[in-house]
Order: structure tokens, then sequence, then C-alpha cells
């Protein structure tokens, strides 16, 4: 079984302090397993969904990983790139996890992952991964369960263009005017520049300016609570019936949609994954989270559930063999283990090859905002970024069987 040790790290104000951590005694866990994210403030609601995804694939796997028993340490970094390195660095030094998960935002993982790399410590990205990263940062030790967002937005340009759609607004934070870059460099008609402020709650005068400058869609790159003002004031101001409204499905998601109901009904996403996705999987974490946490998995439950599914295969493949880092990275790059997104696999950065669906947000027989696949609008793109990357692998064949 997996023994929970929240919070086992204590950072001062002068310095990290390691707690009194289990030794490893003979009947006691083969290995530990670390958890580091933004478990407060705003967006906490990420980091908890990738935990509570990875506790729910963890008992599905009988409460071990690969037939081990673990510890899982959990860590909040707080939104601090600085307490990552240091909580990376104190973990190496004292706890010498195998695995550490990381559901925080692109400067953490930029923090974690010459680290991990350097401690050859395996490092598993469940948020927004820094797209250096997937290119010439890359490593060894880092795989990442998502593309960089700039991807999807490369991907969404591509569809609305194949959609017929000419004059997009895409609308920013004020304080990140860049964040919609990829998607104007990749779509094919005029891209019209909007941006909010943060903590704007009326959005009224910044929709007139978008049905004033003629624009046939809007491509939404806010994200949180600006998000749901945005749509409610959407909802409210006529565009709905004349301007689709999309964005990428890993900020609008299922928190956000539902905030923001019901002006979110019909908004659509490009996404890697859904709610309505017929892995066996995804069938399985969409019957039992809610019953175990008591609300509806988002995509960072499922990246916290893959995580699992990762895990028990590298440690089985590795055959409990916790320093053979081979074996264990060979078996993550077989993607032969149950996931909530069939098909996926790992290109040669280590990143996901997927495929990418359309999604309209919907309502459940309860009421409750969901999202419904309309499409898959690509099949395995890979990174921007993945070029770059200096590593070249493949696979060895699996032993064979002999059959008694």
């Amino acid at each position: 079984m997996f023994r929970p040790l929240r919070r086992l790290l204590h950072l001062g104000a002068a310095c990290l302090a390691l707690a009194a951590a289990p030794a490893r005694a003979a009947g006691g866990p083969d290995f530990d397993v670390a958890f580091i994210g933004g478990l407060s403030g705003a967006d906490a609601y990420m980091a908890q969904d990738s935990l509570d995804g990875f506790r729910l694939g963890v008992k599905h796997l009988g409460g071990h990983l690969g037939g081990a028993d673990f510890n899982l340490v959990v860590e909040n970094d707080h939104h601090d790139p600085e307490r990552d390195r240091a909580l990376v660095e104190k973990m190496q030094q004292d706890l010498h996890p195998q695995v550490i998960l990381l559901s925080s935002g692109r400067r953490a993982a930029a923090a974690a992952a010459p680290l991990a790399e350097a401690g050859r410590t395996f490092l598993l990205l469940l948020n927004d991964p820094d797209p250096a990263l997937a290119g010439k940062g890359c490593g060894n030790y880092l795989f990442s369960l998502l593309a960089p967002r700039a991807d999807l937005d490369t991907l969404a340009a591509q569809s609305l263009g194949d959609q017929g759609f000419k004059r997009v607004a895409a609308v920013v934070p004020a304080a990140d005017p860049g964040r919609a870059d990829a998607f104007r460099a990749a779509f094919g008609g005029q891209t019209l520049p909007f941006a909010g402020s943060r903590g704007e709650m009326n959005f009224r005068p910044l929709l007139k300016a978008i049905a004033a400058a003629g624009a046939d869609a809007i491509y939404l790159r806010l994200d949180g609570g600006m998000a749901v003002n945005f749509i409610r004031a959407y909802g409210d101001s006529g565009l709905k019936a004349k301007v689709p409204l999309f964005g990428p499905g890993d900020t609008l998601d299922q928190m956000v949609l539902a905030a923001a109901m019901p002006a979110s009904l019909g908004v659509q996403t490009i996404a890697a994954w859904s709610e309505d996705g017929d892995s066996p999987a995804n069938r399985r974490l969409m019957a039992d989270f809610e019953t175990e946490y008591g609300r509806l998995p988002s995509y960072y439950a499922a990246l916290g559930y893959d995580a699992a599914m990762m895990l028990d295969a590298a440690v089985r493949g590795a055959d409990k063999m916790f320093n053979n880092d081979e074996a264990m990275r060979t078996a993550m790059r077989r993607a032969d283990y149950p996931l909530t997104r069939a098909g996926l696999h790992f290109d040669s950065n280590q990143f996901p090859l997927q495929d990418y669906v359309l999604r309209q947000a919907g309502q459940d027989a309860r009421g409750r905002a969901t999202n419904e696949t309309r499409g898959v609008i690509a099949h395995d793109p890979r990174s921007g970024q993945a070029e770059s990357c200096p590593m070249r692998w493949t696979l060895p064949p699996l032993p064979v069987v002999k059959k008694p």
C-alpha cells in the first residue's frame, strides 16, 4: 500500500529543513514518490485534481505501483518557482525519491527540470510545461503528459482556418500580450488583438469593440476568474448568437465552464482529452472520481490518473529494481499501459503524441457543465520544439516469453 506523507518537507524563512522522514526498513515502503504542486490560491484546483486523479489511479491498482509499496510525499509550492527549486534540491539530498510529479506552471517546470536531470530523478509534468523543455531543454529523466499551450494555440488557429473563419479576435491578458503569438503565427486570416486587465469585471466595452471590429470568431486566452467574467459578459452581449467563442481546453476547463454557466454553453475548445473519451481508463476515471471526491474530474485529474498508470508500468518494467533507470524509462516510453487518452505515445523528446479534438460545452443529465467531443482535428501532431531536442531513441523489442 502507499503511505501518504503530506508536507514532509518544511520551508522556513531562512532555510529548508527536513522533517523526520521514515527510514527504509524491512517490511516498509519500497520507494518514494513526491508530488509538488500549487495547492493554494485561486488555481489550486488544478494541482488538487492531479493529486486526486493520481490517488484514484493508485487505488485502482490495488494501492501499489508495480506491485510495490511506496511513500507519497506531497508539497505545496505556493506557485513559487524558487520554492520548487529548493524543494527538489532538498528532496534529492534527504529523501531520494525515484519520481517527482510536478503540477505547477511553466516557470516551476523550468526551475525543477535541470535539477531532476542532474540528480537522475524522473520528473513527470502535469501542468503547462515550458516550451523550451520540449526542445533544447529536453532530458532523459523528463516526461511531460501534456503539450505546451503554444501547441494548442497552433492547432486552434489551424482548426479555425479550416472552418472558414477570416477575422478572429484574440483576447489576452494585458500583462501578457504575447500569449496568443503562436495562434497569430499559425492563423491564415487576420488576428485582431484585444486585452483584458487583471481583475477586470466589466468586459462589455471590450466585447463592443470586438463587434465593431467585425470579428467572425473569438479566441479566448484569458484564464481563471478573468475567463469566467468574460464568458458571462459574452453571454449577455448578444454576440453569442453571431460570433462563436473558442479557447484552449486546459484553461477553459470544466471549472471555468461550470462557473460561467449558462453563458458557457456552446463554447468550443481544443483539447487532448474530453469527459466523453471512450478509452476504458477514461470511463473508469469518470465513473469513480466523483464517487471518491464529490466532484467531476477535469483534464488535470486525467493527467494525474495517467501518471499513476505510467509509474505502475515503470516499476513493473524494472522488476522493482528502482535503480534500473533505463528499464523504467523504456517502460514509460512504451505507453502500452491503460491511459485516459487512447493512442497516446511519446515523441523523441518524451512529450506526448496524441489526437486532439474539438469539444463543445454542454450539460450532463444533472444540468452540470461538461464537454462533448465534436470531432478529431489533428492526429499525433509534433510539438513545434521537438526537432531541437537532441534525444533520439528507439524502443527495444519486447522479450519473447517462451510457452511452457
